[in-house]
């Protein structure tokens, strides 16, 4: 048998004392879950959304993305600390996220664009698009430095270097659309 071909295959193995249900897909009901036993699955990868979310609220359930494990084999005992360090490293990035969109409302608390519309609704639902919590983080922050008193380097000090040079980026971004209309005109 070829290993997850698909979600109907799946492989229940022993290690020691510990029962496992593998399966490429995540299950939320694997066989003796309740009773102790472990599921090990991959395809999630190092995407946080519902369904990863929804699995780490399962008991004895481990991602096996190899992004999580970097991109090595890895022992139960590694998968446990692995997965361990993903959801701590995780809830610091909610952290920076729940920072980020209150940065932005106080930001552009007063601002509204061109119809008159409160302005803070752009960075929102430039967010809300966005895939991943770092994504997410520079659409709130985007247009923060550019059109506010915060500066890059409280930017830096707050989120880091990286969303720094992604929000830097974003906004170099936009003066180019700006630039290749007025050049258009």
């Amino acid at each position: 048998m070829k290993y997850f071909e698909g979600v109907d295959k799946m492989m229940h193995v022993t290690d020691g004392d510990k029962e496992i249900c593998l399966c490429h897909y995540p299950i939320a009901d694997w066989y003796k879950g309740r009773h102790g036993s472990w599921h090990i699955y991959g395809h999630i990868h190092n995407d946080v959304t519902e369904i990863c979310e929804f699995m780490h609220t399962r008991h004895n359930s481990l991602n096996a993305a190899a992004s999580i494990n970097n991109y090595t084999p890895s022992t139960f005992n590694e998968l446990v600390r692995n997965n361990e360090y993903f959801w701590q490293k995780y809830a610091h990035k909610t952290e920076l996220l729940a920072l980020a969109e209150k940065i932005a409302r106080v930001a552009h608390e007063k601002q509204v664009d061109k119809a008159g519309v409160p302005y803070i609704n752009h960075p929102m639902t430039v967010s809300s698009f966005c895939k991943t919590i770092d994504a997410k983080i520079v659409g709130w922050l985007h247009d923060v430095v550019e059109d506010t008193p915060y500066t890059k380097e409280e930017l830096a000090r707050d989120f880091g270097s990286e969303v720094c040079l992604l929000v830097d980026g974003v906004t170099k971004l936009g003066s180019l659309k700006a630039e290749s209309k007025e050049a258009k005109q």
